[in-house]
């Protein structure tokens, strides 16, 4: 886990960016002053966030930055100001206040920028020892021939043991190798990819990867991105920077492309947006939900004041009975408004999630049963405790549950599975038979409001996705047309504090 410094002197700033940096996976540390933050470097910190008042003297940033990535906050927001930042090593400067996913954006550049030179230094240093050693052989069996081909030996072995990819071009753009990052990352073998030009690769629409006039003059760019097409179509988002590549006269025969697979950071950014928007959108339903509440409390009451004046068999007072059902309804509705816009805080308790699946099926098991939907389960044995709120991981299941067999209005059979994943996690995963749904309507599943029934609110899957998240988890669809459809729901193992036994939520 990368470790973070913050150094602002508004404790508000520090909480802020606190909080954004810990949702997205970081360790972080606080500063309030310079001497604070030098001594909070002996820690290990990977990268400084610095946010510089006006008037301070920049050459703060010489020490701070010293074999460590740092961002400049420049206050002052003067380009004479950003630049002399730069000047002073940091590696980007940003006016405030600054924009958060731009932010952000610097830190995961920051971090590769980092992990790169530090790959680097990694491969120098091993090249450098297989240097010497080839010099102690060229001096003990005198054979240049055989020196040359030990260390074209060597760089492979060290090129293929990467964790990055690398595509090795000729002048002409054409892949002539790959290592076996690369291969992985992209499905394909080298030789199956020897003479295709790297830009056939990408996906269609993207920039190009091989931008010869900066390769030529050596230019590093860390924050590039592109979409590479793999074996079967799909593509994968990858963050890359090219480098020449030269001969032992120094010619440059080709270029060196190293990349790594981002896929995962950009489920985390989607993620983060999709959690900023449900955060507006419940401030606004809890004020909606609050305002029409209240009318609808007199209507009722006046409805019912109405009925009570007219003889029971008066055609009036079924008018009247539709009325107040209506409101009845739609208090119900305004109920799961204000469940969504203010969810409960989860009450943590180290708990069996098999017996919350359990508790869900014994109370469906009739309606189950009579839309003839046979239930397979399949549970790892030994499973640990979880920490969670089981009434609210009932919710979430039930919801799933309910959708599945509703799904499957002809029958069919429905998978539950609970597995260890890994250390960290408990997946539970829900699969069923039925008609299964377009990746449109997969893309806006845990929207607010969208639904595909006619009665429904749109609000049971985006609730449970609330709580999903509430519990540090992750739930994830697999889905098309015809076949069916499958939710995987991950929660953490670790990371959550359990409330005392004689505080246990009811029903539990």
């Amino acid at each position: 886990m990368a470790r973070l410094l913050i150094l602002a002197s508004e404790p508000q700033v520090r909480a802020d960016w606190k909080e954004l940096f810990t949702h997205a996976g970081y360790q972080v540390f606080q500063a309030s002053d310079l001497d604070q933050a030098l001594r909070s470097i002996a820690k290990g910190i990977d990268l400084v966030i610095y946010k510089i008042p006006p008037g301070f003297p920049l050459q703060s940033i010489k020490e701070l930055s010293r074999d460590r990535t740092l961002i400049a906050i420049v206050e002052s927001g003067q380009e004479k100001d950003l630049i002399k930042a730069r000047a002073f090593g940091a590696y980007l400067t940003l006016r405030w206040p600054p924009d958060r996913w731009e932010l952000l954006q610097g830190v995961e550049n920051g971090l590769e920028r980092r992990r790169l030179i530090n790959e680097g230094k990694i491969l120098m240093e091993k090249l450098t020892k297989k240097n010497r050693e080839q010099r102690r052989l060229q001096r003990e069996l005198d054979n240049l021939s055989k020196k040359a081909l030990e260390v074209e030996d060597s760089s492979y072995d060290i090129l293929q043991s990467m964790g990055s990819g690398l595509i090795i071009v000729d002048l002409e753009g054409k892949i002539t190798s790959m290592n076996q990052a690369a291969e992985r990352i992209l499905g394909y073998k080298s030789k199956e990819v020897e003479e295709i030009a790297l830009e056939d690769l990408k996906a269609e629409g993207e920039k190009r990867i091989l931008n010869w006039e900066d390769i030529r003059r050596e230019v590093v760019r860390i924050d590039q991105e592109v979409e590479l097409i793999k074996r079967g179509g799909d593509t994968v988002l990858v963050g890359f920077s090219t480098s020449p590549r030269k001969n032992v006269k120094g010619e440059m025969v080709g270029a060196i492309v190293i990349f790594r697979d981002l896929t995962e950071i950009k489920k985390m950014r989607e993620n983060m947006r999709y959690k900023d928007r449900l955060a507006s959108l419940g401030e606004l339903t809890a004020g909606i939900a609050h305002e029409i509440r209240n009318p609808l409390a007199g209507i009722k009451t006046t409805a019912q004041a109405l009925k009570s004046e007219f003889d029971p068999q008066d055609p009036k007072c079924e008018y009247l009975e539709k009325i107040i059902k209506e409101i009845n309804r739609t208090n119900s509705l305004l109920q799961e408004l204000f469940i969504f816009a203010r969810p409960q805080k989860p009450q943590f308790v180290p708990y069996d999630v098999t017996k919350v699946l359990e508790r869900v099926i014994s109370m469906q098991e009739k309606s189950i049963e009579e839309r003839g939907v046979e239930i397979k389960k399949d549970y790892a044995p030994d499973l640990p405790l979880v920490p969670l709120d089981p009434n609210q991981i009932y919710q979430v299941f039930l919801n799933l549950i309910i959708n599945a067999v509703q799904a499957m209005p002809k029958g069919g059979d429905l998978f539950l599975t609970v597995k260890q994943d890994g250390k960290d996690w408990i997946s539970v995963i829900i699969r069923d038979t039925g008609v299964g749904m377009s990746e449109e309507v997969r893309a806006k599943l845990f929207d607010p409001f969208f639904t595909t029934k006619s009665m429904g609110t749109g609000l049971g899957l985006a609730i449970s996705y609330r709580i999903i998240q509430e519990h540090g988890g992750m739930v994830t669809v697999e889905s098309k047309p015809g076949q069916g459809a499958k939710f995987t729901i991950r929660l953490p193992l670790k990371g959550r504090e359990a409330v005392p036994d004689n505080q246990l939520p009811r029903g539990v």
